[in-house]
């Protein structure tokens, strides 16, 4: 599948308000007079109305913007806010090119939504127009957990513990705290950094966050402190650690200090479907659900991280077992159970996400299943465990669960949203099934973000993209390729193309089927009709084609693989990358077709890239690598883990939008 398109990664793009007539717009300056003649894929009535409600959110217009009256009602507001939201939501221009109107579109949605939140929220402003209200200031504030100790609310001195710390103030956690402190009160801190000493400091309380609130917002109970001074001993260490803060932590992390604790919209749902900006319940997390492994991220002490599952791996199976009635074990211990009875065992499920059950290739992966499975309602196929039908879209619920869970366990905060990465061939409807799943798995999904964009994101973090690049995306059910072109720090998606039955287990099916070939022509035994001993063998293919990445030769091994009078047979074959390759030049040729397909969808050639950054598990393999060295002429890069590099960027892109619920409506300014 390909699809040429601009989309800027930096924010999430963004589906009716009133028509509006070319009279409607009067004079036009000179750049709204380019943006309208521009060559994009928008029509003509639709760049009006975008100029429009531009014009009128710059100009503070918020009647205009949403076709209100001056003392309309919050339900009138949401109401307007909707009709917007379905001229700027993203669905409404997938796959298109929007060229200068992709940003204007982008920052349009996160300002209204922004606008529409703080004026239907009563506590911070007179009416649902006006502009008073508390005075915000803005400045660095990032998440940081030392110990601090307080002096002057009462007896003595204190200890409690920091929740974020910035150059003009800090978040100090505790109820106790919150209920002897008042606003405006001075106190003195001794901030206690670890392997340094502590620095003392004057401050004010500038806002108080009780229990009621804070569980409205699901942040901890507090006080926050507004620095009045530091001592001049302490300066110049105070600054260093500011500036190891600032170094450490992402973009994300920056945050808004107010004079008065910020007013938040109570924790709601989405008001339009598709991304938003709305807060939800609990942290933001960033899962990838390969088709062969789970792995989720989260900003963690001032950090994005791939964050560790109970048995200390970044990532776990994504294979779900049943061996007995509810709920399915996820993960290593389910991987675990394929050897004992594959047939309470379901792997690689994200490949039958949104998939009829007469679909040539699905028909085909069924046939190699060994649980039992139909054709279920709209012919998407069902998969039974202990008499009971399973629907795909709950079994990648089930996915979503375990990722959710382990976050909470790690973060020891409830997560309630989250960044899901697909791969770039999935359509609308397998769209539409893993927002279903994500509600099964009582998660929202703030942003659906394409598999190589969050590992071009991961890349870029940590080495900038430079010029025109390709993400090289090898997982281990799909292909992706995406051509990325660097701004000024943003990236724009040039074209993207996928093949979703192309990955690293077709690499582990070749060595099954060409090693059972053998066993079967030595002994007259076929191992692929045999449920046990052929996921044995699969799983003995798997680890072999690891081992070749790093080594001439290995074997394949399954003991006990059958049983004849004289005794049990083991299969061992030996394998060197010489006898493998040949019959993995297919599955390479397939991965580079698609390369050169998305290249020639934007008239590109391989030699006008400046380098391609690798990213998914089968990215490894020798054969892959040499392939793509020897057809594009190009550096070929691994800034990010090519493992995780997809989890990555989705963690970032959670943690970002997780910092703009706090943060003010950004300034609207045409590009």
């Amino acid at each position: 599948m390909v699809n040429s398109r601009s989309v800027t990664l930096s924010s999430p793009p963004i589906d009716d308000i009133p028509i509006i007539d070319d009279a409607d717009l009067g004079q036009l300056s000179s750049r709204e007079s380019e943006l309208l003649a521009e060559s994009n894929d928008l029509e003509g009535w639709q760049r009006q109305r975008i100029l429009a409600a531009a014009r009128a959110l710059v100009a503070g217009d918020m009647e205009s913007l949403l076709s209100v009256g001056t003392q309309a009602a919050p339900s009138d507001l949401k109401r307007g806010y909707y009709q917007l939201s379905k001229l700027l939501h993203p669905d409404q221009y997938y796959g298109k090119a929007l060229g200068s109107f992709g940003p204007i579109i982008e920052r349009l949605f996160a300002a209204v939504c922004q606008l529409v939140k703080t004026a239907t929220d009563s506590r911070s402003v007179a009416s649902p127009v006006s502009h008073s209200g508390p005075k915000r200031r803005h400045s660095e504030r990032y998440p940081f957990r030392i110990g601090v100790t307080v002096g002057g609310l009462g007896r003595g001195f204190r200890v409690y513990e920091t929740a974020d710390l910035g150059p003009g103030g800090v978040f100090v956690a505790g109820q106790r705290l919150a209920d002897r402190a008042e606003v405006g009160q001075a106190v003195q801190l001794l901030l206690h950094p670890e392997r340094q000493r502590s620095l003392v400091a004057n401050a004010v309380v500038a806002w108080i966050r009780p229990p009621r609130r804070a569980e409205a917002v699901d942040l901890p109970v507090g006080v926050g402190m507004r620095f009045e001074s530091v001592n001049p001993k302490d300066a110049g260490e105070f600054e260093r650690l500011i500036a190891s803060l600032r170094q450490l932590a992402p973009p994300a992390a920056i945050e808004t200090e107010a004079t008065s604790e910020p007013a938040a919209a109570p924790p709601s749902r989405r008001i339009a479907r598709g991304s938003c900006y709305h807060p939800v319940q609990g942290r933001t997390v960033g899962i990838d659900v390969g088709t062969t492994h789970l792995s989720v991220s989260a900003l963690c002490d001032g950090a994005v991280r791939v964050l560790p599952w109970p048995d200390g791996s970044l990532s776990v199976p994504s294979v779900l077992a049943f061996p007995q009635h509810g709920e399915p074990l996820v993960g290593r211990a389910a991987h675990d159970l394929i050897a004992r009875d594959p047939r309470l065992v379901v792997a690689s499920i994200k490949r039958l996400l949104g998939r009829k059950a007469s679909d040539p290739d699905v028909v085909s992966f069924l046939a190699r299943a060994s649980y039992r499975h139909s054709a279920g309602p709209q012919g998407l196929p069902v998969i039974e465990m202990w008499g009971q039908p399973l629907a795909v879209t709950q079994l990648f619920g089930y996915l979503l669960k375990a990722a959710r869970d382990n976050a909470e366990r790690v973060l020891g905060a409830r997560v309630g949203s989250a960044v899901v990465s697909i791969p770039v061939s999935f359509t609308a409807e397998r769209i539409a099934e893993v927002r279903q799943a994500a509600r099964m798995a009582q998660l929202e999904i703030v942003e659906i973000i394409e598999e190589p964009s969050a590992a071009a994101i991961a890349c870029h973090q940590l080495e900038p993209l430079e010029g025109l690049a390709g993400v090289f995306d090898f997982g281990g059910g799909t292909f992706d390729f995406s051509v990325v072109a660097s701004h000024g720090g943003d990236l724009e998606i040039l074209a993207t193309a996928g093949d979703s039955w192309l990955g690293g287990d077709d690499f582990d099916q070749r060595v099954a089927e060409a090693a059972a070939e053998v066993f079967w022509r030595s002994y007259g035994i076929d191992l692929r009709h045999r449920l046990v001993e052929w996921h044995n063998l699969l799983r003995a293919a798997e680890q072999a084609k690891r081992q070749l990445t790093d080594e001439a030769a290995t074997q394949v091994v399954v003991p006990g693989v059958a049983h004849r009078p004289e005794g049990p047979v083991d299969l061992r074959m030996r394998l060197s990358r010489n006898s493998v390759e040949p019959i993995w030049a297919p599955l390479v040729n397939r991965a580079i077709d698609t390369c050169l397909t998305a290249l020639a969808s934007i008239h590109r050639r391989p030699d006008e890239l400046s380098a391609i950054y690798l990213s998914g598990g089968t990215s490894y393999v020798p054969a892959v690598r040499r392939a793509l060295a020897h057809r594009f002429p190009v550096a070929i890069r691994t800034s990010a883990n090519p493992e995780l590099a997809v989890c990555l960027g989705s963690g970032l892109r959670a943690a970002k939008l997780e910092a703009r619920r706090r943060v003010a409506a950004p300034v609207l300014r045409l590009p």
